[in-house]
């Protein structure tokens, strides 16, 4: 399994126990739901999981963090399950004869006519098989109603979502703005937003960085199914930062009102004042929008909640995770790259080389950087830190003494890292 396999396994058991770690309550109902069904997980396919699974990721999280819920190599690869190819597709074809059949009714069936026995695959080996075979009974279908809500604390639930901007004009060219905004479910406080020329990843990125950084952590981000809102950088980020990322179902526009409702403000309060005082520069756009958000939105008593946005966040001020150190969340917010190393031990970064170890001539390395700081990459395993790569330095190679090849590399490797859940 490669290492990008497994940090999508290790993303998706994180995702499972996000809402346990995030203290939401009715955790005994949540576990027995996500154990009742089964999931379809990266590189395994379809499976289920038990209680005591659950509990030994909180506990590999609790400790490791995302490390933590890397897997680790089967001691039983290549051992025959329980139901042979050959025995299962019988069971299948059998099952596609009688699908009326309760799973109960069918395997009394299948022993009856001696396809199996009782003593070889038991009841629940069959029911398992069916089920992942989407061969049970018609189940009932989901009935789930919506009903208006928000939440009583601050920080609690994040709802994020970009929004169409106005046009400006610059050298003579029409460019469209885009607009990304974070707003807090309880006090309708807009956490971050900022407008952008462009609609991508690190557009958001720096939207949920500047958001943490202002307001706290918050334990849920809602967000639609959009590319820039999917992407596994944004999972490392929730990961690391102890988020649980939930995204609306698809084609679902009304589960995210509150930030939809904000936009529509923005629309008829805000752009209006640029029709009567245009601005002539992104930068002039974003720093009149958020003195319109401080002075006005903010600080104007919301009809929701019957007062001011920023007095009920500042009420609850005292409970607020924040972050006490912003260099401590800086490597979360880093590009990633697979690279192979070069036989002279050069990784190439963005037209640039870097020096690895000789021992990782020839492997592929999670390479991690800083977009804004060239000096600043660094090679992972397994989600953890191996080393720094520094720019080549040609010249100083020319007259350097080569070291004969030692089994683990000569750079040691802490810094920043230390004491971080990447």
């Amino acid at each position: 399994m490669t290492d990008a396999q497994k940090e999508s396994v290790a993303l998706f058991r994180y995702g499972l126990i996000a809402p346990i770690l995030s203290d939401s309550g009715h955790k005994k109902s949540y576990i027995q739901e996500i154990c009742a069904k089964f999931h379809v997980v990266p590189v395994y396919g379809k499976r289920e999981f038990t209680n005591k699974t659950i509990a030994e990721w909180l506990r590999l999280f609790r400790k490791h963090g995302l490390p933590g819920l890397f897997p680790k190599s089967r001691s039983d690869i290549g051992v025959p399950r329980v139901i042979l190819p050959e025995l299962r597709q019988s069971i299948i074809s059998e099952r596609e004869k009688t699908p009326d059949l309760s799973v109960v009714l069918f395997y009394k069936r299948l022993v009856k006519s001696g396809i199996i026995y009782p003593d070889k695959v038991s009841y629940h080996s069959v029911y398992r098989l069916l089920k992942f075979c989407n061969l049970l009974r018609t189940s009932d279908k989901d009935s789930s109603e919506r009903k208006r809500f928000s939440h009583s604390v601050v920080n609690f639930v994040w709802q994020t979502d970009a929004s169409v901007g106005p046009y400006l004009k610059i050298n003579g060219k029409a460019l469209q703005t885009n607009l990304f905004a974070i707003i807090d479910d309880c006090s309708r406080v807009i956490t971050f937003a900022q407008f952008f020329f462009t609609e991508k990843q690190e557009d958001f990125l720096s939207v949920v960085k500047q958001a943490v950084l202002r307001r706290g952590i918050p334990k849920i981000l809602y967000t639609d199914n959009g590319k820039v809102f999917c992407s596994k950088l944004l999972e490392f980020v929730c990961a690391g930062l102890q988020i649980n990322l939930v995204h609306t179902h698809p084609y679902d526009p009304r589960a995210k009102g509150k930030i939809e409702r904000f936009f529509g403000t923005v629309r008829s309060s805000f752009y209006p004042l640029l029709k009567v005082d245009p601005v002539n520069s992104l930068e002039e756009l974003n720093s009149r929008f958020w003195r319109w958000l401080e002075d006005h939105y903010h600080r104007k008593p919301h009809s929701s909640i019957g007062c001011p946005p920023i007095e009920l966040f500042m009420s609850q001020a005292d409970s607020l995770r924040l972050v006490t150190n912003p260099d401590d969340i800086q490597p979360l917010f880093w590009n990633r790259a697979q690279r192979k190393v070069h036989s002279d031990c050069t990784v190439s970064l963005d037209k640039r080389l870097y020096e690895a170890p000789q021992v990782y001539a020839g492997q592929k390395l999670d390479i991690r950087f800083d977009s804004d700081n060239p000096e600043k990459v660094f090679a992972f395993k397994d989600g953890k830190p191996l080393f720094q790569l520094n720019p080549v330095n040609q010249a100083a190679n020319a007259h350097a003494k080569r070291n004969k090849v030692s089994d683990s590399p000569s750079i040691q490797f802490q810094s920043l890292f230390s004491g971080e859940r990447l």
